[in-house]
């Protein structure tokens, strides 16, 4: 059931600026909307400056967002990134983000906002159990890697064989072969030597 939040401002000293988090739920931030209302007039608009990641930096603690860079970061960038204290995470994601930032001194980076939205599909697409979130998987790390697949080929139902599913991406020239060998859907890539 969706639950909504409201709070009401009085005579508002402009330009408005209001932080939002005290009102938000973790499973909730998917839909903001905030009502202005003039006179007998409401205006329906959604949050100034609320980033697409703001939902992915709910979800996730500074440690997953570490841990889910290592994906796309290279080795030079990793290996500064993984020995950072606690203390210093946030402030090295907004930092790798901003080098990687397709268009400097604009407010979107859209760099940024791709990789979080491909990190919250692949929980959403491959967690199979708690223990093991969708973007921990095989199939989630390569689905934040390189995006959505060209070609999907699943093989479920072949004789004295593994399910499997393939993924080819074009561009890239990749193959990747992931197969379900415990039979619960944890699906485990089979040539890992061409991921890299």
């Amino acid at each position: 059931s969706e639950v909504e939040s409201e709070f009401l401002i009085n005579q508002p000293i402009s330009p408005l600026s209001v932080d939002l988090t005290p009102y938000l739920r973790e499973n909730s931030t998917d839909k903001v909307l905030i009502s202005i209302f003039e006179a007998n007039i409401q205006y329906n608009l959604e949050p100034f400056l609320f980033t697409p990641w703001f939902s992915y930096s709910i979800r996730y603690t500074s440690e997953d967002q570490l841990a889910q860079l290592r994906y796309v970061a290279s080795q030079n960038e990793w290996q500064i990134l993984s020995h950072l204290p606690a203390s210093k995470h946030v402030e090295a994601i907004d930092s790798f983000w901003s080098k990687h930032d397709p268009s400097p001194g604009t407010l979107r980076n859209e760099s940024r906002e791709e990789f979080s939205q491909r990190v919250i599909k692949a929980d959403e697409r491959y967690t199979v159990h708690k223990k093991m979130q969708g973007w921990k998987s095989d199939r989630g790390r390569i689905y934040i890697k390189y995006g959505e697949p060209d070609d999907i080929v699943s093989e479920v139902f072949s004789m004295g064989q593994y399910p499997s599913v393939i993924w080819s991406y074009y561009k890239e020239d990749r193959r990747f072969i992931f197969a379900d060998t415990k039979g619960y859907g944890q699906y485990t890539l089979r040539n890992k030597e061409d991921e890299y």
